[in-house]
């Protein structure tokens, strides 16, 4: 737990904002942030809750060879940069497809799925600008964060690692009362 003196950006008051969350119970004004005290932090949010969320992103599938082989370009780039030895992180998600490839490039969010059982059959969607006022996706790619080609690997968390069916049961040990001990 880390307790950091910091300036309000707005007011300029110094406060002390704690990085494992803020209130009486952290010695600290309950609704700070790391930008702006918690007077001026409360004033933001209640001004922004009488603004109404206008846009979202949702994902639209969209039928794209020329974007799937610059996506599989930029996988097979990725891909060459793990040596093994620090294999990079697979994110968890909740999807209806086992494997999600998530892809940023010429400024969008596309994501390749499919499953387990039918790799080739690949489905490629792009994240959309959806107008919540009016409850319809526009015709507008939403914009992602950074110009940068990324890659990543996702797995949906429904989906497993292995066939459940597919697992049998085995009998095991007693439970054994000696404890392993190794010190360094």
């Amino acid at each position: 737990m880390k307790h950091l003196l910091l300036r309000c950006a707005h007011c300029q008051k110094l406060y002390t904002y704690c990085t494992y969350g803020n209130g009486p119970k952290y010695g600290t004004d309950e609704g700070c942030s790391r930008t702006y005290c918690a007077e001026c932090q409360k004033a933001i949010d209640a001004a922004l809750d009488a603004i109404p969320v206008k846009y979202r992103p949702v994902q639209v599938e969209i039928h794209d060879d020329s974007v799937l082989a610059e996506l599989d370009r930029i996988k097979k780039k990725f891909s060459g940069l793990d040596d093994g030895m620090f294999p990079q992180a697979m994110q968890m998600v909740c999807d209806e497809y086992s494997n999600i490839d998530k892809f940023t490039f010429d400024g969008s969010v596309y994501y390749v799925k499919y499953n387990d059982k039918s790799p080739d059959d690949r489905h490629l969607f792009v994240e959309m600008e959806y107008d919540v006022l009016n409850e319809k996706v526009t015709d507008r790619y939403w914009n992602a964060e950074s110009m940068e080609e990324t890659y990543r690997k996702m797995r949906a968390m429904n989906s497993g690692f292995v066939d459940a069916e597919k697992v049998k049961p085995i009998n095991l040990s007693e439970p054994n009362p000696e404890l392993f001990y190794c010190s360094f």
